[in-house]
């Protein structure tokens, strides 16, 4: 082991924390994997951290995929430097004390002593504690503050410690977070925060909270990660304002739906770094904060009051040129400030070496058992969202990949799977069925995958190549409407049938059967990952058009959706409409209506307290699952409605709608908007008994993997529990 280095680095930290003190390691991570530096995470647990947690899913992903090792504490270890981050860690005794030594070291400081909340006298922790056992423990260490407000609140502290040059800026993955923006997201100005939903994160005077965040019709306000601080402080909750809960979707997605990024928090917090700031400049927002966040941002934000904040909209939003200036102006000032570059640069200068040379690099965990999902689908993103939703629900030592017929790979990437878009039905060539093979055998190759799950509602013949050559192991879930033959059968290690609630209440056609394969196990609709109906309160009932997630299934979608929500005004409630997974909003819609994103997972139609829904599979068995009252409509002038249409007239508020006259529409919203009727359609929806497929599949394929399980033979699976008692009623 030459030079007798066990890592370039290691980070020492409570690897727990759940913000942005996990985040940034990961940044840091990353960029050190990247540059070929090796990298030990050692656990040491802080003594503050009364609730028992698990250590940050980011952490876990980037052990996983290789780019760093956990290592005990208490295991002795030499590194060529020591990055210890987060000083609280050492505001108490440690309960494990670490073994590391490090030629170099660095104690981050991401956090002040002291602030408005934790003042001087009784302080977050006292600066000459933590300097004696970090000292004690590694030798003298310099600190480093990850900004100039923590460097001010350390020195007005008076305990003399040794202080790095320069700040330790936080990093972030600036292509991540990079988003090409068309135009403003809305009619009027979108300002929009995304932060917890902590005390601290919010204003508390409720006049500065209105002028930031203004319950005026010239804006709309949007806000990521809850607002519960503020609520409280003004007694309700504006009309303007759209609120989400933390996890509800991601930042990056969320920010793709604002125009400006107004970030103002309690008077007596001090921000350290403000990542969510820096978040939003990368995306491509223009960001108005308070005058403190000026030493770290310069000239690239616009600084003020609460009361200043709609002038400066309302200037910026008639300003196209300056608009843009100042989008290219925060972009460029993240990268070359907070880029990953930075971290490397910083590295390679503490190291004296401009890259590792002669370290050891620790070999790789594990690898973790490999499955594909494989999505033929070339429209609509129904495939993909129960691929994702499987995904989800795979053991933790089963690593998902996918290949996607539609250009969703972004979603998956989200969700922090490796993805390829193939296009299955790529026209204009002869020979596209062995371009097809190649591209997936390609993808097989590369991955090595234990078992190809493959989903859709029709499978391409060069699919049907691939099984046939045994690439690998596959099993076929085939969505309703797909006939399973003998032949499709046999060739599949395993078949599944997704279920269809609909086809317990259409009468069944002997001449559709008679080609069907029988024993075909049957496994329920892929449910929301959080099936838990919780709508945001709001002065009418909320209520989502969604017809379909690909914009090209759609005709003319803009004067339909227009025409449902003057009904679902009409009816007394509020309109919003669902933004398509793929392609852009229908342009000749109503302006005053509201886009929203709903969750690929599911997870976000359960805020809203009813819906206007197409027939399609996804979106009814989401609203039934997650027990949110739906009319069903077609989803355009040539779309009928099908069996399912004939499940909503049994299991809606109200019969499935043909017409879209005026009247018959608040005739059929009208009950949507009674809460009587709507807790009444919710405890019938309930009542179905619907079962999870994605868990049942995913079982399925920790077994058939694991060898515990015949690959030879079909697996045997009861049938969902359904109750056609509760769909007769």
């Amino acid at each position: 082991m030459a030079r007798g280095y066990d890592y370039d680095i290691a980070i020492l930290s409570d690897l727990r924390y759940p913000g942005g003190n996990s985040s940034s390691i990961v940044e840091e991570v990353k960029a050190q994997a990247a540059a070929g530096y090796s990298t030990a995470l050692v656990h040491v647990p802080a003594g503050h951290m009364k609730r028992r947690r698990r250590f940050n899913h980011k952490v876990i992903d980037a052990v996983s995929a290789g780019m760093a090792r956990i290592e005990p504490a208490d295991r002795p270890l030499r590194v060529r430097a020591l990055v210890i981050r987060q000083p609280r860690v050492f505001a108490e005794p440690l309960e494990v004390v670490p073994r590391v030594r490090g030629d170099q070291r660095v104690l981050v400081i991401n956090h002040p002593p002291f602030d408005g909340r934790y003042p001087l006298e009784d302080p977050y922790y006292r600066a000459e504690q933590v300097r004696d056992r970090v000292d004690d423990l590694f030798g003298p260490t310099p600190w480093a503050p990850i900004g100039p407000q923590v460097r001010r609140a350390v020195e007005e502290t008076g305990v003399p410690v040794t202080m790095r040059e320069g700040d330790w800026h936080n990093i972030i993955n600036v292509d991540e977070w990079r988003a090409e923006r068309t135009g403003f997201a809305h009619a009027v100005p979108v300002i929009g925060r995304h932060s917890r939903g902590h005390e601290a994160k919010w204003l508390i005077d409720p006049d500065e909270i209105l002028a930031a965040y203004p319950e005026d019709d010239r804006f709309v306000v949007r806000i990521l990660g809850g607002a519960e601080p503020a609520i409280a402080a003004l007694g309700r909750t504006p009309r303007t304002w759209t609120v989400l809960p933390f996890g509800a979707m991601s930042p990056a997605l969320f920010l793709l739906g604002i125009d400006f990024f107004v970030y103002f928090h309690h008077p007596g917090w001090t921000e350290a770094f403000g990542r969510n700031v820096i978040e939003a400049m990368a995306s491509g927002v223009p960001v108005i904060v308070p005058p403190a966040f000026e030493p770290l941002l310069g000239d690239t934000a616009l600084y003020g009051t609460p009361y200043d904040v709609q002038d400066m909209i309302s200037e910026l939003s008639a300003d196209r040129h300056g608009y843009r200036q100042r989008v290219d102006a925060g972009r460029t000032f993240v990268d070359e400030r907070f880029g990953a570059q930075v971290h490397a640069r910083r590295m390679a200068e503490m190291l004296g070496e401009t890259a590792p040379t002669g370290s050891r690099i620790p070999a790789a965990p594990p690898r973790r058992k490999r499955i594909m999902l494989l999505s033929p689908q070339s429209r609509g993103a129904g495939s993909v969202v129960r691929m994702l939703r499987l995904a989800r629900r795979l053991a933790s030592d089963l690593e998902p990949t996918m290949v996607l017929g539609v250009p969703l790979v972004r979603a998956a990437a989200r969700a922090g799977i490796l993805a390829e878009y193939v296009q299955f039905d790529r026209p204009g060539r002869h020979d596209r069925r062995e371009w097809v093979i190649r591209r997936v055998s390609d993808a097989i190759e590369r991955e090595r995958p234990d078992l190809v799950v493959v989903d859709g509602s029709w499978l391409p013949g060069a699919i049907e190549d691939l099984v046939a050559r045994g690439a690998a192991p596959f099993l076929s879930l085939a969505t309703p409407g797909v006939k399973i033959d003998a032949r499709m059968q046999e060739a599949f290690t395993a078949t599944l049938r997704l279920e269809d609630l609909s086809d317990r209440v259409a009468v069944p056609d002997p001449a559709d059967e008679k080609d069907q394969a029988s024993e075909v196990a049957t496994v329920g609709p892929f449910l929301p990952d959080a099936p838990d109906r919780r709508p945001v309160p709001a002065a009418s009932p909320r209520a989502v058009i969604a017809l379909a997630s690909d914009a090209r299934t759609l005709e003319h979608a803009g004067p339909l959706i227009t025409r449902l929500a003057a009904g679902l005004r009409r009816a007394g409630l509020e309109p919003y409409a669902a933004r398509p997974l793929i392609g852009a909003p229908a342009p000749d819609v109503d302006p005053w209506i509201e886009w929203v994103q709903l969750d690929p997972l599911g997870r976000t139609l359960g805020g809203f307290d009813a819906a206007v829904l197409s027939a399609s599979h996804t979106l009814v068995h989401d609203a039934i699952g997650l027990r949110v009252p739906f009319v069903t409509v077609p989803a355009g002038p040539r779309s009928g409605l099908g069996e399912r249409g004939a499940l909503a007239d049994r299991i809606g508020l109200a019969p499935a709608l043909e017409s879209l006259e005026p009247d018959r529409l608040q005739e059929a919203f009208a009950p949507l908007a009674d809460p009587q009727q709507r807790d009444d359609a919710a405890r019938a929806l309930g009542g179905l008994g619907l079962t999870d497929g994605a868990g049942t599949v995913a079982t399925l394929i920790g077994e058939m993997v694991r060898s515990s399980v015949d690959l030879a033979s079909p697996p045997q699976l009861a049938r969902p529990a359904a109750s056609r008692a509760a769909l007769a009623q």
